[in-house]
């Protein structure tokens, strides 16, 4: 709401006049717009939030006639209007699609991320088709057949256009299809929604066309055909650093540029409901801490007891408070949450969570190499395992 409210006379009623007035109120309101077509050209995931506030403030005075302690629901003036997160009565955040994705940690910074809806399901509803690609100019070798979803496939020739127009007939009367893409790359075509099952026949020509002997799930939500809306996918493995990225996002309502992590894309080897997303470390907090050597649960585990025997320079992140002494602690004055390391004697607390309420600290799992954050209350994963639409940018 903006200060300039103006009103025509304001004017105090004198005897039985009845005079009316107008008020006039200029607010200042954030619209994002999503166009009904799709955008060409579009290179970034842009958010869509929907707000809608009710603003108010309870002003401290007392009119004339009224008891003492008293207070009217009046504006003191437009500059008392408060917004305040708690008073929002709706607030959604959209992305083109509405998808959400969910990573799973592979090792060496490496997730995988499968696409879902706004609750993390992964299967299209839509049943739409099954792709799978060729690589980019894929080698025909002559003589050499092999078997699509139990259909044997003849190459005949080593044209890229010849082979696929001799494939497509024999395609008739099937729920299959073949196509090319970008004059140089094979579309595989499943109509059905259904899984795209590959094997070697004659030869080994699967390796050739950069296809492996195994099955393609289809099903779920295809992250080529959101990538096909936007531009091409510029893969990590050929681009590296000039490669395509997906950013994940801390609060895209309050602070919509500032990326939680970065990392570069590469389409997943046999899945296309997941891509590979490899984390860019310089775009995430450098750890305060020592490494920890894994996250236990000291009234389950201990050195010689599902762990491995004690070393100098192992350190645990406990989960509970132990017990004050233990066959397998030994004497141990720590609580859950704390880091403990061995001295090479004893057990002792390296870092305690009581000492550091309020702090931010960052320090790595050696067992799962994930990056963990402590908030000032507790500890959990830096990059988390689902987010939302809105809370993700892709920049092609």
């Amino acid at each position: 709401m903006q200060t300039n409210v103006t009103w025509t006379s304001r004017n105090i009623p004198i005897g039985t006049e009845n005079p009316i007035d107008v008020l006039t109120m200029n607010f200042r309101v954030p619209i994002w717009i999503t166009p009904p077509a799709k955008v060409n050209k579009q290179t970034i995931i842009e958010n869509i939030i929907t707000s809608m506030v009710d603003a108010s403030q309870l002003t401290p005075a007392n009119p004339i006639g009224a008891a003492a302690g008293q207070y009217d629901n009046v504006l003191a003036s437009t500059d008392s209007v408060v917004w305040s997160e708690y008073e929002f009565l709706n607030r959604k955040v959209f992305t083109p699609g509405n998808f959400s994705v969910t990573l799973s940690y592979i090792g060496n910074n490496q997730y995988t991320m499968a696409l879902g809806d706004r609750a993390g399901n992964l299967n299209d509803p839509q049943d739409q088709a099954t792709v799978t690609f060729s690589k980019s100019n894929p080698t025909l070798v002559p003589g050499s057949t092999f078997f699509w979803n139990k259909l044997s496939i003849p190459i005949n020739t080593t044209n890229l256009a010849t082979f696929v127009d001799s494939t497509a007939a024999l395609l008739i009367n099937t729920s299959y299809n073949i196509q090319i893409q970008n004059l140089n790359q094979i579309m595989f075509i499943n109509n059905t929604n259904g899984d795209n099952v590959f094997d070697d026949g004659i030869g080994a020509p699967l390796i050739n066309l950069g296809l492996l002997a195994t099955t393609y799930p289809g099903g779920n939500w295809a992250w080529w055909r959101l990538f096909l809306a936007y531009v091409t996918l510029h893969p990590y493995a050929t681009y590296k650093q000039n490669a395509s990225r997906l950013n994940l996002l801390l609060n895209p309502l309050d602070q919509p540029n500032v990326y939680q992590a970065s990392g570069w894309i590469d389409p997943h080897p046999t899945d296309q409901n997941k891509i590979i997303w490899t984390l860019d470390t310089a775009s995430v907090p450098a750890p305060t801490l020592t490494a920890i050597t894994a996250i236990v649960n000291p009234l389950q585990k201990g050195p010689t007891v599902g762990l491995p025997a004690p070393a100098v320079g192992q350190r645990y992140l406990l989960t509970e408070k132990p017990a004050d002494t233990s066959a397998a602690w030994g004497p141990l004055s720590a609580n859950a949450n704390d880091i403990i390391q061995y001295n090479g004697k004893n057990w002792a607390v390296s870092w305690s969570a009581v000492n550091h309420k309020g702090t931010i600290e960052y320090v790595i799992n050696q067992f799962t190499g994930k990056l963990l954050i402590w908030d000032g209350a507790q500890w959990s994963e830096y990059i988390l395992p689902r987010y939302g639409p809105g809370y993700w940018r892709l920049s092609l």
